[in-house]
């Protein structure tokens, strides 16, 4: 699919950082225009909030990051989260397609640190920086980039 078809569809698309402990979240605007970052979830419950966020929000589309090796190569979280879109494609009626994340985790946190005051950037949560990486993810997806 291109960017322009991409662009072409409507309806608001999931995106999703998988993490072992937490899954950040971020959700675009029905016109597929902005994501922005909305939660993060427990990853045991991450099927289940997914399920309701689909519900909830009328999503229409999930995407998913895949951590690669900076060569290219799938790493070994890589193949943790092709197992979960696995389960994950079962558990909804929605398409899920996956993008490369590299590095989304450390754009994540570098943006936060340009928008945070030192103290704000001491009392940040983990969860904060992986429902960032979630947008920047689907950000990227939207901008067909």
């Amino acid at each position: 699919m291109t960017s322009i078809d991409r662009k072409r569809r409507t309806g608001r698309c999931l995106g999703v950082d998988y993490g072992l402990a937490r899954v950040g979240l971020a959700v675009s605007d029905p016109s597929r225009v902005i994501a922005s970052p909305i939660a993060v979830a427990a990853t045991e419950d991450a099927l289940y909030r997914i399920r309701e966020l689909v519900d909830e929000r009328s999503i229409t589309e999930i995407v998913v990051g895949v951590p690669l090796n900076m060569d290219g190569s799938m790493s070994q979280m890589g193949r943790e989260v092709i197992s979960f879109v696995a389960q994950l494609r079962a558990a909804v009626a929605v398409p899920v397609v996956t993008r490369d994340e590299r590095l989304s985790t450390v754009e994540a946190e570098r943006a936060l640190n340009e928008i945070d005051s030192p103290a704000r950037r001491r009392n940040r949560t983990k969860g904060r920086v992986d429902s960032a990486a979630a947008a920047i993810i689907l950000q990227s997806y939207l901008d067909g980039v």
